[in-house]
């Protein structure tokens, strides 16, 4: 909690009316001296989900295939990353079911099945982003069963 603390305030300083100048400033002032050490926590204007634009509004990329050396397949980065969990357990998204039908109209129909996109490994089913990021805000996350997850490190 307290590295979160730390740096809590780096981003949205650059939503700032000074612009990205001033953030720049801010966050090399916060970084190297006052390490969080301040009263203010400044906020988003908007929440995040908001942000999220239609795949309409984007031009199509051309992922290349991955080369073995710099890029690897999807399962293999995801088995280096130390992952550890139950396989048997129940799925940690919860979408109600009377919302399931709009949440699929939205999220394929506009933005082209978001979670696969934001997350193509499919281990959305341990972390939070999808709950966030989800412009429908309709799905429930809770933590995975033994907190298991990623083997995180500090480098």
């Amino acid at each position: 909690m307290k590295e979160l603390k730390e740096v809590r305030n780096l981003r949205p300083s650059f939503h700032n009316p000074l612009g990205l100048y001033s953030g720049i400033i801010y966050s090399g002032i916060h970084s190297m001296f006052l390490k969080g050490r301040v009263p203010q926590t400044f906020h988003h204007k908007k929440e995040d989900h908001l942000h999220t634009k239609s795949v309409k509004e984007y031009e199509p990329i051309e992922d290349p295939s991955p080369d073995h050396k710099l890029s690897f397949e999807i399962l293999t980065s995801v088995s280096q990353t130390g992952t550890n969990h139950a396989e048997n357990q129940l799925n940690h998204l919860v979408i109600k079911p009377e919302k399931v039908v709009q949440h699929v109209e939205t999220n394929v129909g506009q933005f082209v099945g978001l979670l696969n996109k934001d997350c193509p490994a499919g281990v959305y089913k341990y972390c939070k982003t999808c709950s966030i990021k989800v412009p429908t805000q309709d799905i429930t996350w809770t933590v995975p069963e033994g907190g298991g997850g990623p083997a995180y490190s500090l480098t």
